[in-house]
């Protein structure tokens, strides 16, 4: 008998791991193998045999990746607690090598790649703390990273090499706690790509990798503030509002919130007054001239004119505050006080001379 091996191929240069193997036995005392008097020769094929698999996977970190920093804010802040995901999405390169080494071309052709994004996504272990700050009990800073299967794709001009890109869905978010009450810090956060990452023929990558994610952002612990007030009780009031981070020794308005909005709608008050309509943005952490505008006491039916006001805020969870240091967050209050001679805007010191 003779055998012949017919190697099935996309082209020359890049043969498939996939054989068909076929015999065509010589006639046996005038017939064809299986047959009786047939002289015929008969040629039997096998089904596709193989599939040689690669022997590991190089990964290579093409992109960290970079947080972003809030939209509308043009200066790096983000508080913690507040969510954020990728300014640019990490990008990392996985290719099939040879057990010499060689990039295994083929692996990426049409039916033949076994690693899909499901796989890649399984082995990466997204961190839980900062690498390196620490909170008040001198544990590193706890993080919550939730990330979504991102895409893979094949290299295009590179056979046998793909690219996984993270998903624009991930989220990140330094968990806000008592612990974090602490001074700004530019955040370090470690991804890996587990050992354990493998395609469906249990071929794995060569060694676990892991990266840092660059940002140019500033972490800070912060809250809300509504400015006392006070005034007659014939005009409206306006009542300032800040934003404030904490520096280490005690709480300053934050100025790099450009982008925190407030509004009326977000505002309530108990008693004499209401809230009219009013909105805007924080600049350089501050409302400015601008606030929650309160309307006079005296159009109030059924009320007193004069007296205090309670004005409560609901803020973001980032930017409430434990403002009674009861160790629980609530929303800021401001008080207003109607009925009070504010005097001359433009008298700095008054003194009486006997």
């Amino acid at each position: 008998a003779t055998t012949e091996i017919y190697t099935l191929s996309l082209h020359d240069a890049l043969p498939i791991c996939v054989f068909n193997f076929s015999v065509t036995p010589p006639l046996y005392f005038g017939s064809a193998l299986g047959t009786v008097g047939n002289t015929s020769l008969a040629t039997f094929a096998s089904k596709p045999t193989g599939r040689f698999t690669p022997d590991y996977f190089d990964v290579v970190i093409n992109d960290n990746g970079s947080l972003a920093t809030i939209p509308g804010c043009i200066a790096g802040n983000l508080y913690s607690g507040q969510p954020t995901t990728w300014m640019v999405a990490p990008e990392v390169y996985i290719s099939a090598h040879s057990a010499n080494h060689d990039v295994t071309q083929n692996y990426t052709q049409t039916g033949y790649r076994k690693l899909n994004a499901a796989s890649v996504f399984a082995g990466i272990s997204a961190p839980t703390s900062d690498t390196t700050k620490e909170g008040t009990d001198n544990n590193l800073l706890a993080v919550d990273v939730n990330l979504v299967e991102g895409t893979l794709n094949n290299r295009a001009g590179h056979p046998g090499e793909m690219t996984y890109v993270f998903s624009a869905a991930d989220d990140i978010t330094y968990v806000r706690s008592a612990l974090a009450e602490v001074d700004p810090f530019a955040p370090e956060l470690t991804f890996d790509l587990l050992a354990t990452l493998e395609d469906s023929d249990e071929v794995k990558i060569d060694s676990a990798e892991s990266f840092i994610p660059s940002s140019g952002l500033s972490v800070r612990y912060g809250r809300f503030w509504l400015e006392d007030i006070y005034g007659p009780d014939v005009v409206n009031l306006i009542m300032p509002l800040r934003a404030e981070y904490f520096d280490g020794s005690g709480y300053v308005v934050n100025p790099l919130d450009d982008c925190t909005t407030w509004a009326d709608t977000n505002a309530s008050i108990d008693s004499i007054s209401t809230v009219l309509t009013s909105s805007g943005s924080l600049t350089d952490g501050t409302s400015g001239d601008e606030g929650l505008i309160l309307e006079a006491s005296s159009v109030t039916p059924g009320t007193p004119d004069d007296g205090d006001a309670t004005v409560t805020y609901s803020a973001p969870t980032w930017l409430q505050g434990d403002y009674d240091n009861n160790g629980s967050y609530e929303n800021p209050q401001g008080a207003a006080t109607f009925g009070v001679n504010r005097g001359h805007e433009r008298l700095i010191y008054r003194k009486e001379l006997r």
